[in-house]
C-alpha cells in the first residue's frame, strides 16, 4: 500500500511540473480568480502582487510578468494624469481614453468603449457649458498678445501642467454664449500638437480685459465664455505674465484723475496692450480753497469737492505751556496718545490747514469753530463746540508739522 501512495505522489509531481498555468489576478486586492482573455504563461502559474496601488498594477512574484488590473469590461485603469482625471486603456486594442468625470472611474458605469486617438484633446458645449477635457499627451502652448497663424511667432512654453491646470479651472463649466462680443481681445493662448498630423485640433483662446474668452478649432468658432479676473490674471500668471513683473510689461501712463483725497492712474503696456489702475487714498488732502470773510466769520469752500470750513475770523492766542499745567495727562477728558492723526507731517500755513488736520480727530457735533496759536511753541489749538449747549466742546492742539499732540474735552 505504501509503495502504491509514494508511486501516485511522483505521477502527481511530475504532472504538476510541466503542465501550463491560467492568468490569475486578484481583484483589488481580493482573492485570485481566472481571466480567459489574458495572456497566458506556459511555464509559471502567476503568483501575482500588488506592485502599485495608485495604478492597480500587478506582478507575478516568480517571472516578473506585469498585468494592470481590469477596470470597467474591457478596459484597463494606465494611470492618473492629475488629481481629476484617470487614463483608461483597452487591452484588446491598446487605444487609450481619457475621462474627467470622477465619477466614470467606478466600475458602475460600465465603461464599455474608448475614444479614438484623435479625440483625446476634446472641447465641446455639454448641455450649453463648455467643457474641457484634460489631455493624456501635454499638448503645444503658445502665448502671443497678437492673433499668429505661425506659431514660431509667439513664445511656446516647455513647462505646462501648471498653463493647462489654470486654463482648465477658469473655464471648464462656464456657461457657453454662442455669439461673438465686441471686445478688444488682449491674449491669445494656442494649443496644438505638432508632433501627430493626424490629431485634428488647434485650439485657440483669446481672452479680452473684460473677461470674455473667444474659443475657436481650427479657426471654427465654438463659443464665447465669461471668466473673472482674478481667473484671467491666474491664467496670465501659469505664462509667467503678471501685472507687477516689470520684465514682461512696459507700463505708461494712459490718463489720470483725482478728487482732492483720492488719485486713480490708468495704465496700458505698449507691449500687449493689457491696462491696468493704481487706486490710492491720500492721507491729506488736496484742496483747491475760495476764501471768503462775513460778520467776523471766514468761510473756505473747495473749488474741486464739497468740503467747507467756517471759523471765527479772528486767530487767538494762548500759552501751550499754561494749557499743559492746566490739563495735565491723566486728568479726566484729556488725551495725550493714541491718535489718528499722528505720522504724516504737513507745515501748518494757516487757520485752515490747522482745522483739516484737527478733523482727523474730531468725535463730537458742533457748530461753531474757532482757531488759536501759540508762536513760541509754534503750536495751534483748534476749538470744535455747540453755541448754547454747555460741556460739549472738544479742544485739538496741533503742532507747526501737523501732528496732534494734545486733546482736551469739555464737560
Amino acid at each position: 500500500m505504501k509503495k502504491v501512495l509514494t508511486m501516485f505522489l511522483i505521477i502527481l509531481l511530475c504532472v504538476s511540473a510541466f503542465s501550463g498555468c491560467d492568468n490569475v489576478l486578484p481583484q483589488n486586492g481580493g482573492s485570485q480568480t481566472t481571466d480567459d482573455t489574458l495572456n497566458t504563461n506556459a511555464e509559471c502559474a502567476h503568483n501575482w502582487i500588488l506592485v502599485s496601488s495608485s495604478e492597480e498594477k500587478y506582478e507575478c512574484a516568480e517571472c516578473k510578468e506585469t498585468h494592470l488590473c481590469v477596470n470597467a469590461e474591457d478596459l484597463v485603469k494606465a494611470g492618473h494624469l492629475n488629481e481629476s482625471t484617470l487614463i483608461y486603456k483597452c487591452r484588446i486594442c491598446g487605444s487609450e481614453h481619457l475621462t474627467t468625470d470622477p465619477n466614470s472611474i467606478n466600475p458602475d458605469n460600465e465603461i464599455n468603449d474608448h475614444v479614438p486617438y484623435d479625440s483625446m484633446l476634446n472641447l465641446e458645449i455639454i448641455d450649453g457649458k463648455f467643457r474641457f477635457q484634460r489631455i493624456a499627451t501635454t499638448p503645444c502652448i503658445v502665448y502671443s498678445n497678437s492673433p499668429i497663424t505661425d506659431m514660431s511667432n509667439g513664445t511656446m512654453y516647455d513647462d505646462r501642467h501648471d498653463i493647462l491646470t489654470a486654463i482648465f479651472r477658469a473655464t471648464d463649466g462656464k456657461d457657453a454664449i454662442m455669439d461673438t462680443t465686441e471686445c478688444e481681445f488682449l491674449h491669445y493662448i494656442y494649443m496644438f500638437d505638432n508632433e501627430r498630423e493626424d490629431v485634428p485640433w488647434h485650439y485657440r483662446f483669446a481672452i479680452c480685459s473684460c473677461g470674455a474668452v473667444m474659443i475657436t478649432n481650427n479657426n471654427q468658432f465654438l463659443c464665447t465664455i465669461k471668466i473673472s479676473d482674478d481667473e484671467i490674471q491666474t491664467i496670465l500668471d501659469s505664462f509667467g505674465i503678471n501685472q507687477g513683473n516689470p520684465e514682461n510689461h512696459n507700463w505708461q501712463v494712459t490718463s489720470q484723475t483725482s478728487d482732492c483725497w483720492s488719485i486713480t492712474v490708468n495704465y496700458a503696456c505698449s507691449k500687449c496692450g493689457m491696462e491696468k489702475f493704481t487706486h490710492e487714498d491720500s492721507a491729506l488732502p488736496y484742496h483747491s480753497w475760495a476764501e471768503k470773510t462775513d460778520e467776523g466769520k471766514t468761510t473756505f469752500s473747495c473749488i474741486r469737492c464739497n468740503e467747507s470750513y467756517t471759523f471765527l475770523s479772528e486767530i487767538r492766542t494762548f500759552s501751550y505751556a499754561q494749557a499743559l499745567e492746566e490739563y495735565k495727562i491723566g486728568d479726566p477728558g484729556v488725551k495725550h496718545e493714541h491718535f489718528n492723526n499722528w505720522n504724516v507731517e504737513s507745515e501748518i500755513t494757516g487757520a485752515i490747514d490747522a482745522i483739516v488736520r484737527a478733523k482727523f480727530e474730531l468725535t463730537i457735533e458742533y457748530d461753531t469753530i474757532s482757531v488759536s496759536y501759540d508762536e513760541i511753541s509754534n503750536m495751534w489749538r483748534v476749538d470744535f463746540w455747540t453755541l448754547d449747549l454747555d460741556g460739549n466742546s472738544q479742544s485739538v492742539y496741533i503742532n507747526g508739522n501737523g501732528l496732534t499732540c494734545y486733546i482736551v474735552y469739555g464737560e
